[in-house]
């Protein structure tokens, strides 16, 4: 998702003669619902590097130390050796060419997929440039999926030729398991997240959600039914039934989210809880666990007596959902949920109170089951 977002940004900026000259991932930023701005355009930084001049790479393209290098390697220049930083602050750069760019994409999409592991440091990428250095023994042991491991490869090609544009990476890769066709839609709804406020974020959500899960459903399902159906609600109905986990819930599940704490009304953050409980039957166990569960939690704390009494029902179906439990989680009900709900059970409001009755049985059901899985 952030790859393709970043790919998306790179496109743009090319299709109206932009070059970016420092794609990296400290220039990718993130907004709480899952958005990337491309920023920090660095046109005043030289467009060649010295090869013999290590700290005139570490001023311009290395602040934070880390020795990692995203610079295609035509950009080290066996000319003007030894040129000082004084004089190269006094050049006027020229502009740099979009393979290069892409050079630096493929790097960042690289470090997205290997942890934030770099695939090349300094003295990696001068080898690379002559011959030296192979970085597809790092790609084959840190990148599984093989899409992306081909896209990352074509994007570092030492010839600059042989790189595509962004244009043609989208293109190639689009509808296929690297960027599903869903991204465009959610892209596309995600955009209107830059002009409204919280309350207005839920109600987007609340507004475009079948249209948003019958495009993800359609694609991950993996059901013929759910593919054929002639209405949208179908196929939400079919997936909700059939209770298929599908990965892209979670980009929908982030933006709800991303809106809860900032809702200043009442009515938004009671109407996000239930858009969990409802996410919640076709969204992943990881999405369920460490996205959903932390926001209906802290929602235990709000102060408004009915948000806190939907909170306690959105704990229990969200994790009615989960399938199967990561060993990491076998004390989640004893060292996480309990301790909390324990301060439910005293709160001074009786519509809490009520709740809390309402899914005690439930709940204590699910602790065991957690604890046999």
């Amino acid at each position: 998702w952030v790859a393709y977002q970043v790919l998306l940004a790179t496109r743009d900026s090319h299709a109206v003669g932009v070059t970016h000259g420092d794609i990296k991932c400290e220039n990718v930023l993130m907004t709480s619902w899952g958005w990337c701005f491309l920023s920090d355009y660095a046109s005043y930084k030289p467009s060649e590097i010295p090869v013999d001049n290590p700290s005139a790479f570490t001023y311009f393209f290395d602040s934070g130390g880390r020795r990692r290098c995203c610079i295609a390697p035509e950009r080290f220049s066996n000319e003007n050796r030894s040129r000082s930083l004084e004089t190269m602050l006094d050049e006027t750069p020229t502009k740099v060419h979009p393979s290069a760019d892409i050079f630096a994409l493929g790097c960042t999409v690289a470090e997205l997929f290997m942890d934030g592991n770099a695939l090349f440091d300094l003295s990696e990428a001068l080898q690379y440039r002559r011959g030296e250095y192979d970085p597809c023994e790092a790609l084959e042991a840190d990148v599984k999926d093989d899409l992306a491991r081909q896209m990352i490869m074509s994007m570092v090609s030492i010839d600059p030729s042989a790189r595509l544009s962004a244009r043609e990476y989208l293109e190639q890769y689009y509808h296929s398991r690297l960027f599903p066709s869903y991204f465009e839609r959610v892209h596309e709804f995600s955009a209107q997240f830059l002009h409204l406020d919280a309350n207005g974020k839920i109600d987007a959500i609340n507004a475009e959600l079948d249209d948003l899960l019958a495009t993800i459903v359609r694609v991950e399902s993996g059901m013929d039914a759910i593919e054929r159906a002639s209405t949208t609600e179908d196929a939400v109905a079919m997936a909700m039934q059939s209770r298929v986990k599908c990965p892209g819930v979670h980009l929908v599940a982030a933006h709800v989210c991303s809106a809860i704490r900032g809702a200043t009304l009442v009515s938004a953050r009671v109407r996000a809880l239930k858009l969990l409980r409802r996410l919640s039957v076709i969204a992943t166990d990881e999405c369920v666990l460490q996205l959903m569960l932390p926001f209906c939690v802290s929602s235990l704390q709000d102060a408004a007596a009915i948000v806190r009494a939907e909170a306690l029902r959105a704990i229990a179906d969200i994790l009615t959902a989960v399938n199967e439990v990561p060993q990491s989680e076998f004390g989640l009900f004893r060292e996480y949920i309990w301790p909390i709900l324990s301060n439910a059970a005293s709160d001074s409001e009786t519509l809490v109170r009520i709740a809390l009755g309402e899914v005690l049985a439930e709940l204590a059901r699910l602790s065991v089951e957690f604890l046999q899985r």
